[in-house]
């Protein structure tokens, strides 16, 4: 993977290494990179114009991506959001085991609660230095089955996190690991980095669970889902 980012973000991470605060919060800023260049093509979907944020305590963390008002009403920019999982925001609050992610679906807003059983990570014999911190390989599978299709999704994400900075929590829904995810990739088409970290943020942001949101199981989310998928099939609409 590219380092470009390394040089502006080096100080930043040094100031995050050592233990976290258990009642303030830490702030991370990613970013993403393409994995190949092409520099004849212009790109549609260009996750670069993508920034996300994860904010943490010892119990709760948020992770979304940020809001750029100038970019809301670029056809694009919002299907590039949707294909790197920016319609998704993930919280979690472990002092009473809930795990959710909020999604807009159709015009109604979804609290989704998510399975709380852990990822298998297979922490690999693999170091490299990131600004500093040692960072651990460490890669997994998801398997999702789609059931309007009728057909498995897999992702195998590969990511570099680091026991400097001692939390489970992650970006875009990865986590259970000792250590904050300090990049890697979820497809093998771009990686995301951490572009900015902040110990004891004190700011606007907090970590507050999505509001006025229906609250639905996955497997009924999963349901109506496919249920839409076969409705507009029956209909003729392509999805």
């Amino acid at each position: 993977m590219k380092k470009i980012f390394l040089f502006l973000c080096i100080f930043s991470l040094l100031s995050l290494k050592g233990q976290i605060n258990e009642k303030k919060m830490s702030y991370i800023n990613y970013k993403f990179k393409r994995m190949t260049e092409n520099p004849s093509k212009v790109y549609r979907f260009d996750p670069e114009k993508l920034d996300f944020e994860l904010l943490f305590n010892k119990e709760k963390s948020i992770f979304k991506i940020v809001d750029k008002m100038e970019l809301n009403q670029n056809q694009d920019y919002k299907m590039t959001s949707i294909i790197y999982g920016g319609n998704l925001t993930y919280y979690r609050d472990n002092s009473i085991l809930e795990k959710i992610f909020n999604v807009n679906y159709k015009g109604q807003s979804f609290n989704v609660i998510r399975n709380n059983v852990e990822y298998k990570w297979n922490i690999l014999n693999e170091y490299k230095d990131i600004g500093g911190f040692k960072c651990i390989k460490a890669t997994t599978t998801i398997s999702k089955l789609d059931k309007g299709r009728n057909t498995i999704k897999t992702l195998n994400p590969t990511v570099w996190f680091t026991p400097d900075i001692p939390t489970s929590f992650g970006p875009f829904g990865l986590e259970g690991l000792p250590g904050l995810i300090i990049e890697g990739t979820l497809d093998g088409r771009a990686y995301f980095y951490a572009n900015k970290l902040i110990k004891n943020y004190i700011g606007n942001l907090d970590i507050i669970k999505p509001k006025n949101a229906l609250l639905i199981s996955e497997t009924d989310f999963d349901n109506i889902i496919a249920e839409d998928y076969t409705n507009n099939r029956k209909a003729g609409i392509r999805n």
